[in-house]
């Protein structure tokens, strides 16, 4: 009996080559990128290339940790798209909310998501909210946004 890889399967499989989880990042289904955003072999360019669509995954992924160390720019280099799918994720934690969120050159779009992110600390949404019009949008959007902030 003979049993065939699927590229499901192979996505998820961490001994899968980075060059082949790459070709799975462009041509798979929906669940193949998303199995290849949580594998830990994915490269750091396929990562960002796939955060966008699954930020989730993404910021589960257990290489993560290992990939901010090399490269602590890593989320300010990603396509905007990315970064506001990444500010946007319950999985984003407060130390890369932070990140995100106090960054006044990082646009407008990427601080707003952050500020209307459940996980932003309060004392960062009380700072966006006295910036441009789309960062007090997300702010406002914030459901542990203070009164007075309102």
């Amino acid at each position: 009996m003979s049993s065939t890889v699927t590229a499901l399967d192979e996505a998820r499989d961490p001994s899968t080559s980075l060059d082949r989880l790459s070709e799975l990042a462009k041509q798979g289904d929906s669940d193949t990128r998303r199995a290849v955003a949580a594998n830990p072999n994915t490269s750091p360019e396929t990562l960002a290339g796939l955060a966008a669509d699954f930020p989730d995954a993404v910021l589960q992924n257990p290489a993560l940790e290992l990939i901010l160390l090399e490269q602590p720019g890593f989320f300010e280099r990603m396509p905007q798209a990315a970064r506001i799918a990444i500010a946007d994720s319950e999985y984003a934690d407060e130390e890369l909310l932070r990140r995100l969120g106090s960054n006044r050159s990082a646009p407008a779009r990427v601080r707003g998501a952050v500020a209307a992110n459940k996980n932003t600390p309060i004392d960062l949404v009380r700072e966006l909210a006295t910036q441009a019009v789309a960062v007090r949008v997300g702010a406002a959007e914030n459901p542990n946004a203070p009164k007075d902030v309102l």
